[in-house]
């Protein structure tokens, strides 16, 4: 595992590196605009991810405070139970007192001290263990219901990702009128100043004018190949079948991710009723175990 320390300085570095390539970029000139604003991108997001990480790392740190706040009340509580353990006559909590009070059961319930740290203490053991074990099985219903949560965030992203192209497929087909009105215009305006830059000499800037009235006219000429836009169409299907499958997995998602909480919720609810009857149940069950140790033996 990375330590955060060392991954803070290495994004500390990459951070000046990024600035560095950013500050070249912007020396380049207005050619290198897209350089720039991709290294500019960059630097951003890695100062974002800087920060947040290092204000986790903070929080998370600063969390000494609250453990040795915690570790303080616990000793203080252990001490307050001092006095219970060495005070009075006997004192409460000490091993006579509990000798004391177990004989007083034994004597009211009719049986033996070994009986009642045996037998009656058991059957309040055995419900406590059923208690527990319905407590125990709501680990995995816990673990479930986070990755469930963690699974659909997973889609959610996937759908956004692939709606962003099919949104992107759309505005190609959308953008493609304009795109060949323009590249018509161009054409023309181009070829007209080939010409006319060819009457005056200017070799250079004819060929220049040249070279886009061909990129302009090889747009439109391959276009026309395709004029019903058969590839801009399945360009946009494609992207919105995968737009409508990734919408169908964040569904899914969804209906897992209720269904786990309605499980926790279920489950969480038969602790409290366990937790709110335990000391009636509790009652019933010693009562049980007093019976059974009374009973009078089964005849020959």
């Amino acid at each position: 595992m990375a330590d955060i320390a060392t991954v803070l300085d290495e994004a500390q570095a990459a951070l000046t590196s990024l600035r560095d390539s950013a500050g070249a970029a912007v020396a380049g000139g207005a050619a290198q605009q897209q350089v720039i604003e991709a290294a500019w991108a960059a630097v951003a997001a890695v100062q974002a991810a800087k920060s947040k990480s290092e204000g986790l790392a903070a929080r998370l740190k600063a969390q000494d405070q609250t453990l040795d706040a915690a570790l303080a009340a616990r000793k203080v509580a252990l001490e307050s139970a001092t006095p219970a353990q060495t005070e009075g006559t006997p004192p409460p909590l000490a091993d006579a007192a509990a000798t004391a009070l177990r004989g007083a059961v034994a004597a009211a319930a009719g049986v033996t001290d070994l009986q009642v740290d045996g037998e009656l203490s058991g059957a309040v053991a055995d419900l406590d263990a059923e208690i527990a074990a319905i407590a125990d099985a709501t680990d995995p219903l816990v673990i479930a219901q986070v990755v469930a949560t963690e699974e659909l965030k997973n889609r959610q992203s996937a759908f956004a990702d692939k709606l962003a192209l099919a949104e992107q497929a759309l505005a190609s087909a959308q953008g493609a009128p304009s795109a060949l009105a323009a590249a018509l215009t161009r054409a023309l305006l181009r070829r007209a100043e080939a010409s006319a830059a060819l009457d005056q000499g200017e070799i250079n800037a004819a060929t220049v004018a040249y070279v886009d009235y061909q990129s302009a006219r090889g747009l439109l000429t391959g276009e026309a190949g395709d004029s019903d836009g058969n590839a801009l169409r399945a360009a946009w299907v494609a992207a919105r079948d995968e737009a409508l499958g990734a919408l169908a997995d964040r569904l899914q998602a969804e209906l897992v991710l209720a269904e786990a909480e309605r499980k926790l919720a279920v489950r969480r609810s038969a602790i409290s009723v366990a937790q709110a009857t335990r000391p009636a149940d509790a009652e019933g069950a010693v009562a049980e175990a007093i019976a059974a140790l009374l009973a009078p033996p089964p005849g020959p």
